[in-house]
């Protein structure tokens, strides 16, 4: 009997923590966001849109800390030079959409989205140039060097996969992964190379 009496209890509670406790929006901190550029750190908002918590709207922002791109070498008979190449701070927004199959108000939730990827940042490009010695055409000598910086802009779209944890009625944490692709990348409104889009976190945050 006292089994029978504690199953209830606990269905009862544990409907309805599901019925009065549906999220309405999704205050997030991500203190650890690895994208393609570096490892940075986001913030995120997620409003929803419908009573059951099915379908809401997804605001994260990430800040991605400098990192050294790339090295590039060009070699002549004549000179040599050396270019590095080096990501400045870059801001992205990814705005989209999640849809919570099972419903957003458990203790576990899981949701798939899709999110358009916009990034604005700046790329230092470092050039040293070597000239070939008079006396030993085989060795170089250090001639001169430039510095600038490029803007850099990327378009795209990216599919995640999060999963939520609600320990507490407004405290969360979570992970989430994306994957997806750039349609336009460029550096001085010059057209590179399009590139995968990479994005994964753990969050934590608060259920209004």
């Amino acid at each position: 009997m006292k089994k029978v009496i504690f199953a209830f209890v606990l269905l009862t509670t544990s409907l309805t923590w599901a019925q009065e406790k549906k999220p309405v929006s999704i205050y997030g901190f991500n203190p650890f966001h690895v994208s393609e550029e570096n490892i940075g750190i986001a913030f995120s908002y997620e409003h929803f849109l419908d009573s059951k918590g099915i379908f809401s709207l997804y605001l994260p922002i990430s800040i991605a800390f400098p990192e050294v791109a790339s090295n590039n070498y060009y070699n002549t008979y004549y000179s040599t030079q050396y270019t590095n190449s080096r990501n400045l701070t870059y801001f992205n927004a990814y705005p989209g959409i999640k849809v919570y199959p099972g419903g957003s108000n458990k203790r576990v939730s899981y949701a798939v989205g899709a999110s358009l990827v916009m990034a604005l940042g700046k790329e230092n490009e470092t050039t040293t140039y070597y000239k070939a010695d008079t006396l030993n055409p085989y060795n170089y000598l250090f001639d001169y060097k430039t510095s600038k910086n490029l803007n850099a802009f990327k378009f795209g779209m990216l599919i995640t996969n999060s999963l939520n944890v609600r320990p507490t009625n407004n405290f969360y944490f979570g992970v989430e992964f994306g994957l997806g692709y750039t349609y336009l990348n460029s550096l001085n409104a010059e057209a590179s190379d399009r590139e995968p889009l990479v994005q994964f976190g753990l969050k934590f945050g608060y259920i209004k």
